[in-house]
């Protein structure tokens, strides 16, 4: 399949290394007629890839996307809301709150680390960062010199159910995708795979979703094939993203996304 679309990646609006400028550069250079910045629980960044694409005079397709955290039965996942134009003010209210909550647990998971012996000012990163997440805090610890990468410090410290971790409160996924659809847009499961036990999906069965991020860099050859063969059988949108972030050499833009034909779903939907 000839990757032409990646619709998951994300900028300094939310947890990515990148500004929006930088990434529609590095879309362009990977030679992609369309793509979709999906920075998390934001809708600042739209506005900004816009003016962009007109100020370089750029011809390619932008869906306008984000992230959305959720809780469905007790359990964390993420939702992929894409739209036809960028107008998601209705989701103003949502984010502005879950921004507050962010920030509130960031900073006790700084004060967490202090315990634990880990020097870093993690007020600094919450004054200075519009949308934090721990992304921001496992590079303050790498720029002190306690991991040598993120994956350490998820593995060690910030990842779920770690020393540091702290669970954020968020929206149900029943109110997210209602919302999603009842303005237009549609909702993609986000990377299924990384949901530990819950790696098949079943379990999402309830939830009224359009499609499934089925093409991600987290996923093994067996899970792409199975939550393929899953949306062929209950009729979904196939989808498929990067997640590019900027901070790791494993996923680069364009290195995971969809072909035309699953393309055209996602737009004939849109429309």
């Amino acid at each position: 399949m000839e990757i032409v679309a990646d619709l998951h990646m994300h900028s300094t609006c939310s947890d990515g290394k990148y500004s929006p400028s930088i990434i529609l550069d590095k879309v362009v250079n990977a030679g992609l007629s369309t793509f979709a910045l999906s920075d998390h629980d934001t809708i600042d960044h739209i506005p900004i890839i816009n003016a962009c694409i007109e100020s370089k005079r750029i011809d390619i397709q932008f869906i306008p996307a984000t992230e959305i955290s959720c809780e469905h039965n007790g359990e964390s996942i993420h939702i992929l809301a894409y739209y036809q134009n960028g107008d998601m003010s209705h989701f103003s209210d949502i984010f502005n709150k879950m921004n507050i909550e962010r920030k509130n647990v960031i900073r006790k998971m700084g004060l967490k680390l202090n315990e634990l012996g880990y020097d870093i000012d993690f007020e600094a990163i919450i004054k200075n960062t519009e949308n934090p997440g721990r992304p921001h805090l496992g590079n303050a610890l790498i720029k002190a010199g306690y991991f040598k990468n993120l994956n350490e410090v998820f593995d060690q410290v910030l990842g779920f159910n770690k020393p540091a971790y702290i669970k954020k409160d968020k929206p149900s996924a029943i109110i997210v995708i209602n919302k999603i659809r009842d303005f237009g847009g549609i909702s993609i499961l986000a990377h299924p795979g990384v949901y530990g036990k819950h790696s098949k999906i079943e379990y999402i069965s309830s939830l009224d979703l359009d499609g499934i991020e089925v093409y991600h860099p987290d996923h093994s050859k067996k899970q792409t094939q199975y939550y393929l063969e899953y949306t062929q059988k209950h009729n979904l949108l196939v989808s498929g993203g990067s997640d590019f972030h900027g901070w790791d050499n494993k996923k680069s833009v364009g290195s995971f996304g969809i072909g035309v034909d699953y393309l055209n779903n996602i737009i004939d939907k849109l429309n």
